[in-house]
């Protein structure tokens, strides 16, 4: 091979190795948020839940996890904190709200167990599925 066509294959592989970093990051962060939100906003839906009695709501990345947190405090329920966990694990759930678990806090960072209070009488918003 020439010098001239050894750097062309340099180059190329240079910027084949660029793309392949910069989507992963593209995926890792960006769009992973985005399906995050997507996804909170679907669930929150299908519990009868408006954004306008959202209080406080916090976004973060879950490295350990791969995933994010959406940590919400409702208006109307104001000493209880709601996490909304999105978990990229499993393909198939992804791009759906099947893809959100919902635990929830008390003020002292205790989980609300929801085999103990009848969901109904409790005012808790209601998971669309028991978390794991």
């Amino acid at each position: 091979m020439t010098n001239q066509i050894k750097k062309k294959v340099k180059f190329k592989g240079l910027i084949l190795i660029m793309i392949i970093v910069f989507g992963y990051l593209f995926y890792y962060f960006p769009l992973q948020k985005y399906l995050a939100e997507k996804n909170f906003n679907s669930y929150i839906q299908a519990q009868g839940i408006s954004e306008s009695s959202i209080k406080e709501k916090d976004v973060f990345k879950d490295y350990k996890q791969n995933g994010y947190y959406i940590c919400v405090v409702y208006k109307d329920d104001p000493d209880w904190k709601y996490e909304y966990q999105f978990r990229t694990n499993d393909l198939a759930e992804l791009f759906s709200k099947e893809s959100i678990m919902l635990i929830i806090y008390d003020k002292e960072n205790a989980e609300f167990n929801f085999d103990d209070v009848d969901l109904m009488q409790s005012g808790k918003k209601q998971p669309l599925h028991k978390p794991l």
